[in-house]
């Protein structure tokens, strides 16, 4: 009868053996199931502050040409839109003011579109209105601000010199506006 104790015994130690091994695999493969589906991984880099900060700043009027606006270019507060009302009364009057577009951003930007509007079909037969950078180069699309940059830019209505006279509506005050609308910039935008 020892002998079958013994193999009780030896069973029982054996069938402990097992049960514990078991509940040691079960612990883990539960414990790794859980940490493998929770697993968060924390990175120290960082990118930073990211800002969107693209506007119009210190409008200048050009005096050189006496001509003074009703109301003079003026821009809202961190807005890319320019407005003025000015009166040119004979051919070869002119109004014009220099303006800097800032990037005070950490993203560098691009002109999406380019709108002027304000002019009616009837004066733009003998109106002339362009923006160009100091250097000449006129504003286009696609043309690259980089973050921290200031590029200052001109801008001018003037009176055909070879205006038809006959054509020309009088004291019509002229309501015109411009508006940049900055996108960020892609792989297509040109540095000027």
């Amino acid at each position: 009868m020892k002998k079958d104790n013994n193999k009780k015994h030896s069973s029982y130690k054996k069938d402990r053996f097992l049960i514990a091994l078991l509940l040691i695999l079960l612990i883990i493969s539960v414990g790794y199931s859980y940490l493998s589906s929770n697993l968060s991984i924390i990175g120290l880099g960082g990118t930073g502050k990211i800002a969107w900060d693209v506007h119009f700043e210190n409008v200048v009027e050009d005096r050189e040409n006496n001509i003074i606006a009703v109301t003079p270019a003026k821009v809202a507060e961190n807005s890319t839109k320019i407005s003025f009302d000015v009166e040119l009364i004979l051919p070869g009057d002119k109004y014009g003011f220099d303006v800097d577009i800032t990037n005070d951003g950490t993203i560098d930007a691009m002109i999406g579109s380019l709108s002027i509007y304000g002019i009616s079909f009837e004066q733009e037969n003998y109106l002339t209105f362009s923006v160009t950078y100091a250097d000449g180069q006129p504003l286009k699309e696609k043309d690259l601000l980089k973050a921290g940059e200031t590029k200052t830019i001109h801008l001018e209505i003037s009176y055909d010199d070879n205006a038809n006279v006959d054509q020309v509506i009088y004291d019509e005050v002229i309501n015109l506006v411009f508006d940049a609308n900055y996108i960020q910039a892609d792989e297509t935008a040109v540095e000027r």
